[in-house]
């Protein structure tokens, strides 16, 4: 159990840095050409809050 907790965190660290790396690009930037940023952002903020969820969840029991 531990060790999924730790997993999980360590995921989470990286969903806030991948957001952060992505907020600095620009809207025209290559990366975008198929999905547009916000889009992104907002999935990835829907997996940051579902793994909190999850995250808490575990902690709590």
């Amino acid at each position: 159990m531990r060790k999924n907790r730790e997993k999980l965190r360590k995921m989470i660290k990286a969903m806030y840095l991948l957001k952060d790396i992505i907020g600095e690009k620009q809207e025209n930037d290559v990366s975008f050409r198929q999905t547009p940023k916000k889009k992104i952002i907002a999935d990835l903020n829907e997996i940051i809050d579902l793994s909190l969820e999850d995250y808490y969840s575990t902690n709590l029991s």
